[in-house]
């Protein structure tokens, strides 16, 4: 299989490729000439089989790219990595979907393995952070959760800080709690169903505040507003 990248993202292309070139039946190759190549996908001579594309590269030019592919008389699959639309769960299909329209011929339901790889390569915690169009906003300043302070996508704050269980739930408590003076009486329940571990609570919190400090998406502070008494804040 050789797959196409074209795009301004050079470096993320290379991780995603690198995914890729796992397995030895891929081929990859990446360039950002978009005019030299919308010039080549209008020969049939074409030696790819599959072109991976940076959203900001075709969406935002004169060039009609689903119009150059629609006068193939072959097919040449063609995706968005960083599609902002579809979410995780439904990229593999809209992609599908989207080539469907495009050729409106044959059957191209082979390439939806190929999709669901590369949609698992672009989760991938370690590359996801990076690629372009895909983080969703922080929210502005001021705006709440119910339970006042701001919102932040959970699962992918976890991901990023590679949050252990306990540390994780230790987060959860005070995310859920916003700018709530907690206990340490209480913080000791929440985790482990019992007021006496307070000791155990103060490192978890060392811990918690150490794993979290360098995000790149999100400022974090866990103050101690009281004697025994912490707090979070996200700004």
């Amino acid at each position: 299989m050789r797959v196409s990248f074209l795009s301004r993202e050079q470096a993320v292309c290379r991780m995603i490729a690198s995914k890729l070139a796992d397995d030895c039946n891929f081929e990859c190759t990446i360039d950002d000439d978009v005019i030299g190549f919308c010039k080549l996908i209008t020969s049939d001579d074409i030696t790819m089989d599959l072109v991976v594309c940076d959203f900001r590269l075709i969406q935002l030019s004169i060039i009609d790219i689903y119009e150059l592919l629609g006068r193939r008389s072959t097919v040449l699959p063609l995706i968005f990595y960083n599609d902002p639309y579809p979410d995780s769960s439904t990229r593999s299909m809209y992609w599908l979907s989207q080539n469907e329209k495009i050729y409106d011929r044959g059957n191209l339901e082979y390439l939806y393995p190929l999709f669901e790889k590369i949609n698992a390569i672009i989760e991938d915690p370690g590359i996801h952070p990076y690629i372009s169009l895909l983080q969703p906003p922080l929210p502005l300043p001021g705006e709440t959760c119910e339970g006042g302070g701001r919102q932040l996508d959970v699962r992918l704050f976890r991901k990023r800080n590679r949050l252990q269980p306990g540390l994780f739930k230790l987060f959860e408590v005070f995310y859920e709690n916003q700018m709530h003076p907690l206990s340490l009486e209480e913080l000791s329940v929440h985790l482990w169903g019992t007021a006496t571990r307070t000791k155990t609570v103060y490192s978890y919190i060392s811990r918690l505040r150490q794993c979290i400090a360098g995000d790149s998406f999100v400022k974090i502070d866990i103050l101690r507003c009281a004697p025994g008494y912490y707090e979070m804040t996200v700004y």
